[in-house]
């Protein structure tokens, strides 16, 4: 399988960082999720199913709070993609779509 990334990263208020949460998992029960980069055309497609590995990273600083979650699954070999990508740089103020549509193909 060929390897697709999309990272993102953002700012915002606590509610900002809850609708974000929200949609992933509304996305997450349709049983796929899509991350799409507009501006540079990239798109991460995923299907999750079976049996998820969850993960979570609780940190506290001095002056800082993190908390990092990581979910994986075993992807059936219906759902592998066979186009190649590259990996792409983080723009920290880029702004990514999360949806369950599909891309439109123009």
């Amino acid at each position: 399988m060929s390897k697709h990334e999309i990272e993102m990263e953002s700012k915002g208020d606590v509610a900002r960082a809850i609708a974000v949460l929200e949609k992933l998992l509304a996305e997450m029960r349709t049983g796929t999720i899509t991350f799409e980069d507009e501006e540079e055309g990239d798109v991460v497609m995923l299907s999750p199913a079976g049996e998820v590995e969850i993960e979570f990273r609780a940190k506290q600083k001095r002056d800082k709070e993190s908390l990092t979650i990581k979910l994986s699954w075993e992807v059936s070999p219906l759902d592998e993609d066979e186009d190649e990508g590259e990996d792409e740089e983080v723009d920290e103020e880029q702004e990514l779509r999360i949806s369950s549509d599909r891309p439109s193909v123009d």
